[in-house]
C-alpha cells in the first residue's frame, strides 16, 4: 500500500521538478519531505495497527490458559472436598460405634447422609465458581481479539487518512505552482 502511494508521489514530484526549473528546488524538497512524512506516517501506523492485533492474540491466548487452569483447579479442589466429606464420614461412623450407636440406625443414616449432601453442595460449589471464573476469563479474552481488531482497523484508518491528509497537501501545493507558473 505504502509502496504503491510513495511511486505515485514521486512521479508527481519529478514532474513538477521537471516543470519548474532551479527556482523551486525549496519548495519541491519541501514536497518531497511532505510526501516522506506521509508515507512512513503511514506505513508507522500500519505497523502499530500489526503489533496490537498479535500483542491482543497473546493476551487472549494467556486468558484462555488461564480458564483451562481455573476449570482444572476446580476439579481438583471438588475432588478433594469430595474426599474430605468421605473422610468425615467414615470419623462420623467410628465415632457413633464407639459410643455404641448403630451406624445403621434410622439417625445414623440421617447424620451420614447430611454429611455427604453437605459435601457434595461445596464440591458442586467449588466447580460451580471454578466454571464462572473460566468464562471471565474466556469473555476477557474475547474481549482481547475485539480491541486488538479496532485497534488494526483504527491503525489502517489512520494510515489512509495520512496518505489522504498527505496527497491533498501536494496536490495544494501543485495546484498554487501551476497557478504561480500561469501568471509568471
Amino acid at each position: 500500500m505504502c509502496v504503491g502511494v510513495a511511486a505515485g508521489l514521486t512521479k508527481l514530484l519529478a514532474g513538477v521538478g521537471a516543470k519548474a526549473g532551479a527556482g523551486s528546488i525549496l519548495g519541491n524538497i519541501a514536497t518531497a519531505a511532505t510526501a516522506a512524512s506521509g508515507v512512513v506516517g503511514a506505513y508507522g501506523m500500519v505497523q502499530n495497527a500489526r503489533v496490537a492485533k498479535q500483542q491482543a492474540k497473546y493476551n487472549a491466548e494467556l486468558q484462555e490458559g488461564q480458564a483451562r487452569l481455573a476449570l482444572e483447579q476446580g476439579k481438583l479442589q471438588s475432588d478433594r472436598q469430595r474426599r474430605a466429606g468421605a473422610a468425615a464420614q467414615a470419623s462420623q461412623r467410628a465415632a457413633m460405634a464407639a459410643n455404641g450407636i448403630d451406624v445403621n440406625s434410622s439417625d445414623a443414616l440421617d447424620i451420614l447422609d447430611e454429611t455427604r449432601m453437605f459435601s457434595e453442595q461445596d464440591a458442586f460449589a467449588i466447580r460451580e465458581n471454578a466454571r464462572m471464573q473460566a468464562e471471565g476469563f474466556n469473555q476477557g479474552a474475547a474481549n482481547s481479539i475485539n480491541q486488538g481488531n479496532a485497534d488494526a482497523a483504527s491503525g489502517r484508518s489512520g494510515a489512509y487518512r495520512t496518505i489522504l491528509g498527505t496527497a491533498a497537501t501536494i496536490g495544494n501545493r501543485y495546484k498554487h505552482w501551476v497557478t504561480d507558473e500561469a501568471y509568471a
